[in-house]
């Protein structure tokens, strides 16, 4: 009796799996946004990585990224 309790739920662990698998695996359509994107006013991007170094004695540098 108790090998057939674990067998029946390794088969409902595994048809529970299975269907996860497959319902994370559709791809969903994109939903449209809520509002329209800013366009960008410049021509041309700057891109450039640095040190923003503070002008107070006590300052600390701050590193930006791109």
């Amino acid at each position: 009796m108790r090998n057939k309790i674990i067998f029946g739920l390794s088969i409902l662990g595994v048809l529970v799996g299975l269907g996860r698998a497959y319902l994370f695996g559709v791809e969903r359509k994109a939903s449209r946004p809520s509002s329209n994107p800013s366009c960008n006013p410049y021509e041309s991007a700057i891109y450039a990585n640095g040190i923003i170094e503070s002008e107070q004695a006590s300052g600390e540098g701050i590193n930006i990224y791109p």
